[in-house]
């Protein structure tokens, strides 16, 4: 009998090691059967929908034990069956286990949400049992019991009452708080301070890079824990090269984790030089991060966990005599946001300032109502009506949920960002007023505005242009750009990255849909039903990176592509028209 549960319990470990994997995938592939998993990152951004893990987590065991009770049925372990719902308590068991013990990460287990759906996967798993398998001659059904009892399809519609109720109700952030991240960066970090501060020397000079080389730290122990890195301890023991120890460093030999930090140590001060010999202007925190480690999500979650060092140090969360506030202040990414919430437009000019965190409630109407002047908000005259530019704000998170904001002044810009660093701008909808047939001022307009994030917003015409960009950098996620009379873009002096968008019925006056004088990257974007004067993209060609882009169902006299990018775009039932 003995054996018999030491069998169940590593089904249950390699379960969980399974579904670990399927949510992987799921994250990356998941969007197309809109089964998105959510999975954690250290960002203060964690809207995504929890329905998914829920229910993989609540029905995913329970399948499973379907199948294990088939293979009892099939050895004969007929003293085992009563008692195979236990695979579901092990596999709830292991996770705590797992999550807590073996990867420290106490601070990030919500026991509430954890309790909730164990004990709604272990009650499931004891019905299935008792109820229906231990009762029923075989564990499948006849098509004549299907239609007869048409329980499948009461199941399906519990399913999608579930689900929806999930979809609007929990959300990653609910189940894990700022607080509970923050929390968990504090005790690694002042573990790992005891134990690794002694590998460098810390000085006045050298504060931001040391704070630099523990967030890094936390960041690769989270994703790469113990039982990884004596994984890939063994690989370089049979002649492999891999990164190994706790600061993740590609070598070819066996390296504590002192000796990673050590070599990490080194790799970050050569990298901040040669940034600064660059005469580049850059986030050192977050391009430092890119450097060590290529990838953009790497990079906002390290500047995330170095943003949260740096927060604690400053209000006394974390002693730490070596490092000081004031010597961390030329590379302090990102202060504290203050969070508020908005109903109205009045409400929202008598709050904007840097460093704030503003959520609209759901609001419909002319951008101009009610909104007043302010140290940050210009109402200014242009052609026959009035726009609004936002200007000198750092550090601002804009969520609108949906809300719908138009312009009845075809001359101009519905919002202007202008003299902005490290903007969020998402789930809005933009527009001019439809009424009118031909406009002079764009959808949205940004001047001298760096690092501003534009994610989910649907911005429509008759708007000149979707995005008019002026000296700017700025990245798009999930844009809608539309029915505009000029084109989608027109960049000059900018920097860009375009992914995961659709620019489509841009068909009145359109010259060039796409122009930039500056470094171009769109990924993941369908472009089509537009009517284009000119070219499709008026870029130069090593100046525009592409990847999975999609042109179809358009007419254009030009392409406007080189050879380099011809690859990585797909043209199908597209029209090039006459030159006369």
């Amino acid at each position: 009998m003995l054996a018999h549960f030491i069998v169940i319990f590593i089904l249950a470990v390699i379960t969980h090691y399974v579904m670990a994997g399927i949510g992987g995938y799921l994250d990356t592939a998941g969007g197309i059967l809109n089964w998105k998993y959510a999975e954690f990152t250290f960002s203060p951004e964690r809207n995504i929908s929890m329905t998914t893990n829920i229910l993989m987590n609540i029905f995913i065991p329970n399948v499973v034990m379907f199948f294990i009770y088939a293979g009892t049925v099939y050895l004969k372990w007929y003293d085992v069956q009563p008692l195979i719902w236990l695979f579901v308590v092990f596999y709830y068991f292991y996770r705590m286990i797992l999550i807590c013990v073996l990867l420290r990460r106490r601070k990030l287990y919500n026991t509430k949400y954890e309790l909730l759906v164990a004990i709604s996967g272990t009650v499931l798993a004891f019905l299935l049992s008792t109820k229906f398998l231990n009762k029923a001659k075989t564990i499948f059904i006849s098509a004549d019991e299907l239609r007869e009892e048409l329980w499948f399809a009461i199941i399906i519609v519990i399913y999608g009452f579930v689900k929806s109720i999930l979809d609007a109700k929990v959300k990653q952030e609910d189940i894990l708080s700022e607080t509970n991240i923050e929390q968990y960066v504090i005790d690694k970090f002042n573990r790992f301070y005891r134990k690794y501060s002694k590998c460098i020397r810390i000085k006045k000079d050298n504060a931001d890079i040391a704070v630099l080389l523990f967030s890094i730290m936390i960041y690769e122990d989270y994703n790469r824990g113990p039982e990884k890195r004596f994984i890939e301890n063994i690989k370089v023991l049979l002649g492999f090269k891999t990164s190994v120890g706790i600061m993740q460093v590609t070598s070819g030999k066996k390296l504590s984790n002192e000796q990673s930090v050590q070599e990490a140590y080194k790799m970050i001060c050569d990298f901040k030089r040669n940034l600064q010999n660059n005469m580049y202007e850059y986030n050192f925190v977050r391009d430092v991060a890119i450097q060590y480690n290529p990838d953009e999500q790497y990079a906002d979650s390290v500047a995330y966990i170095y943003d949260t060092l740096v927060n604690s140090i400053s209000n006394g969360a974390i002693k730490c005599k070596e490092i000081r506030r004031k010597d961390l202040e030329k590379t302090y990414c990102f202060p504290e946001k203050k969070k508020v919430r908005c109903s109205t437009l009045k409400e929202f000019s008598n709050v904007l300032c840097s460093n704030m965190k503003i959520d609209f409630k759901h609001i419909e109407g002319n951008i101009l109502d009610e909104i007043s002047e302010s140290p940050y908000i210009t109402v200014a005259k242009t052609g026959s009506g009035w726009e609004i530019i936002l200007h000198d704000l750092d550090n601002v998170i804009v969520n609108g949920n949906g809300s719908h904001l138009l312009s009845t002044y075809p001359d101009a810009s519905v919002l202007v960002l202008k003299n902005c660093r490290n903007i969020v701008l998402k789930n809005f909808e933009f527009g001019h007023n439809p009424g009118a047939h031909h406009c002079e001022g764009s959808v949205v307009r940004l001047e001298n505005t760096y690092n501003c994030f534009l994610k989910k917003l649907d911005l429509y015409g008759c708007g000149t242009y979707g995005i008019y960009a002026v000296d700017s950098d700025f990245k798009g996620r999930k844009l809608k750009i539309h029915h505009c009379s000029d084109g989608a873009m027109w960049c000059m002096d900018t920097t860009s990255e375009i992914k995961d968008s659709k620019i489509f019925h841009c068909r009145k006056q359109v010259e060039n849909l796409i122009c930039s004088d500056g470094f171009t990257t769109m990924k993941h974007v369908k472009i089509y039903d537009n009517h284009i004067e000119e070219a499709v993209f008026d870029i130069p060609e090593y100046l525009l990176e592409c990847e999975d882009v999609k042109v179809y169902n358009n007419t254009y006299h030009k392409k406007g592509i080189n050879n380099k990018n011809e690859k990585e775009i797909m043209w199908w039932d597209n029209q090039q028209l006459k030159w006369l």
